[in-house]
């Protein structure tokens, strides 16, 4: 019996033991890659933008025989702002709007893109492309990376209104330095080709 209890002693003991060993690896890879995480953002070269309206698209960046036209231009404020944007340091935005096609009940055919830009802390710039998450009405389907900024996203969205009608729409999201962009593009019809020329568009206006 004595030599019994003594090898369950043992057998707990080597538990306990292997079990903190693993805790241990475990926090040191998430602090590694943390700190690689760190080490990126402190090297991002922030840029000082003196009008974040001079990164907007023009007309002209459109196609010309489609009629493009500017609709809305307009600062942002932090009403403007989702809470999650808040809490990683927003500090300011802009928004262009553009449309092409008629809006008239009886001939509905249009599209129209939507551009935001904003600036955030250079540590935290990072956090501005996180994952969408779908709920009950909106699903964001990942596409492969558009491949433009220092980080990308496109997501092709389905969205349900409350009156269960359905709208499909293209989504891209990219970081540059410190600024976070986001383009879309809905309507009737949906180019997403265009939507990847119209971002990297916006990208070399940086440059």
């Amino acid at each position: 019996m004595a030599l019994l209890a003594l090898y369950k002693m043992k057998q707990k003991y080597f538990l306990v033991i292997g079990g903190a060993v693993l805790l241990i690896v475990l926090l040191g890879i998430f602090l590694f890659f943390s700190q690689k995480e760190n080490v990126s953002d402190q090297n991002i070269k922030p840029v000082n933008v003196k009008d974040l309206s001079s990164l907007m698209l023009s007309v002209e960046d459109f196609p010309q025989n489609e009629g493009w036209t500017l609709k809305d231009r307009a600062e942002r404020g932090k009403t403007d702002v989702s809470d999650y944007g808040l809490s990683i340091g927003w500090k300011r935005g802009y928004l262009a709007s553009y449309l092409r096609g008629d809006l008239k009940s009886e001939n509905l055919d249009y599209s129209r893109v939507d551009l935001y830009v904003s600036e955030y802390p250079v540590e935290n710039i990072s956090l501005t492309l996180k994952t969408q998450e779908s709920d009950n009405y909106t699903q964001y389907d990942s596409l492969s990376s558009p491949l433009i900024g220092d980080e990308s996203k496109a997501y092709k969205v389905i969205s349900v209104d409350e009156y269960g009608i359905e709208s499909i729409y293209y989504q891209i999201e990219f970081r540059k330095s410190n600024l976070f962009y986001k383009l879309t593009i809905y309507g009737t019809r949906t180019d997403y080709d265009l939507l990847k020329e119209l971002a990297t568009k916006t990208e070399e206006k940086l440059k």
